[in-house]
């Protein structure tokens, strides 16, 4: 093994023991071999939690949705709706999704209970059929049972909150659309 490889390797151990342990400053006086010194940007306040940089030939690690989460939907109001005379505009539904994570794959279940309104065509259950959590976005594919499904796509916006928007198909249409805030429970 060259010296340069050593060196290398030796600061990826450093940089990466300094992340785990959270010195302060510690990273921040190693420099790369063959880069220049450069201030860390701050972290913006209110921004979830990075996980440290992945090191070559490691996976990257991924924000753990497991556990069970609660929080709202409201449903967008829909102009182009067929069925106005039955409209969820600014609807609101208390909703529970339970998650497994294994490794990027999710699985897990989907509860509604009424808000201000009944659940989208009394769908107050639904599994998750196709769940990930890659790059920092959370995307679950939710079957309900009356053969429709729910898209929800989110983002983490603190270690142990997510938002995002949601879309519910059926029929080959889009049936419902509007956004989600969900926080871990447990």
């Amino acid at each position: 093994m060259k010296n340069h490889d050593r060196a290398e390797r030796g600061w990826w151990l450093a940089s990466l023991a300094c992340a785990l342990l959270g010195l302060a400053g510690c990273a921040g006086s190693s420099v790369a071999p063959g880069a220049g010194a450069q201030a860390a940007p701050e972290a913006a306040a209110g921004a979830p939690p990075e996980a440290p940089p992945a090191q070559p030939g490691m996976p990257r690690p991924v924000f753990d949705v497991s556990g069970v989460w609660d929080g709202k939907s409201v449903a967008s109001c829909l102009s182009y709706n067929p069925f106005a005379f039955n409209t969820r505009c600014n609807a609101i539904n208390k909703i529970t999704i339970t998650m497994v994570m294994e490794t990027a794959k999710i699985t897990g279940f989907y509860k509604c209970s009424v808000g201000n309104m009944d659940c989208r065509d009394q769908n107050d259950s639904g599994t998750i059929a196709n769940g990930k959590m890659e790059h920092g976005h959370l995307a679950l594919r939710i079957a309900m049972p009356d053969g429709s499904s729910c898209i929800f796509n989110g983002t983490p916006t603190a270690a142990n909150r997510i938002s995002g928007s949601y879309a519910c198909y059926q029929g080959g249409g889009l049936a419902e659309q509007g956004s989600f805030e969900i926080a871990r429970n447990y």
